[in-house]
């Protein structure tokens, strides 16, 4: 009996083939149309994904806002922490704008991002807090995929990849 999944499956495996051929491909042709679409789905896919050496690391990322009366507050990106389908989901979805954001490779975007945060936290709180520092910090674990897990949670490992200091409240 054909289920609605086992379309889902072929669909998707049509675009996976379909997504690396040569641009003058016919089925390459096909999927440029929408490929909008399966990038915004996180349908999309890369040889890393497939090489013998894959990627070993998993990276999130966290931007702590703090305030001159000591008050402390951590942002984290949609689907920073995968617990279910919807967010495991957005961590797919947003797994390109983690890695952009980490290389440093899309001028701006960590800015943009620690001003979304800032913005984000005078919405919540009320604009009268003065800002005094705004960091963004990659947390990163190794995977070992020919290991058992460990048994506990390992701490992460911290980067800081945007850090700003103000005097005068304001994100420059």
């Amino acid at each position: 009996m054909f289920h609605w999944s086992d379309l889902f499956i072929v669909i998707f495996l049509w675009i996976a083939w379909s997504w690396s051929l040569p641009e003058d491909a016919p089925a390459k042709w096909l999927v440029n149309h929408v490929a909008k679409l399966i990038s915004w789905l996180g349908l999309w896919h890369s040889w890393r994904m497939f090489a013998p050496n894959p990627t070993s690391t998993t990276r999130r990322l966290v931007v702590l806002v703090e305030y001159a009366d000591g008050s402390k507050y951590e942002w984290r990106p949609p689907g920073t922490l995968p617990e279910g389908a919807w967010p495991a989901f957005l961590h797919s979805r947003f797994r390109k704008f983690t890695d952009n954001a980490s290389a440093g490779k899309a001028k701006g975007l960590q800015w943009s991002m620690a001003d979304y945060a800032v913005r984000r936290f005078d919405k919540l709180l009320g604009g009268n807090r003065s800002l005094t520092h705004v960091a963004i910090v990659e947390e990163s674990w190794d995977v070992h995929f020919a290991q058992e897990p460990a048994s506990g949670v390992a701490e992460p490992r911290r980067k800081v990849l945007f850090e700003q200091r103000t005097t005068d409240g304001v994100l420059k």
